[in-house]
């Protein structure tokens, strides 16, 4: 299992320009973006973009898939979108009640013992 971010690690991906531009852009157009066009809308080149579209996905912020093209020749495109704040929140609650299960655990091995 890979262990969720934590919310400062959340705010460091966000503190940077550049991928507050990319985060702004993608949650804005509210739909899945490629990385040819972030690289045209924000005047960046995609060997730039794609570091920091890394950086968002590792923070939970922003995932990725792959979708073919129309004609479905050649490598499907990567395309990026905003992770919805119901899906964040509910990893925090889930983070929190694992906390708390393992609190409880613990004080019954001390409890017994």
């Amino acid at each position: 299992m890979v262990p969720e971010p934590s919310p400062i690690e959340v705010h460091k991906a966000l503190a940077d320009g550049t991928r507050y531009r990319l985060y702004r852009y993608l949650r804005l157009s509210g739909r899945p973006v490629s990385v040819r066009e972030l690289s045209m809308r924000l005047s960046l080149h995609v060997n730039t973009l794609r570091p920091h579209l890394r950086r968002l996905e590792d923070a939970g912020l922003v995932t990725s898939e792959a979708q073919r093209g129309v004609a479905s020749v050649g490598r499907p495109q990567t395309v990026y979108s905003i992770v919805d704040r119901e899906q964040r929140e509910g990893r925090d609650y889930r983070l929190f009640a694992d906390i708390v299960a393992g609190q409880l655990t613990g004080a019954r091995q001390r409890d017994r013992a």
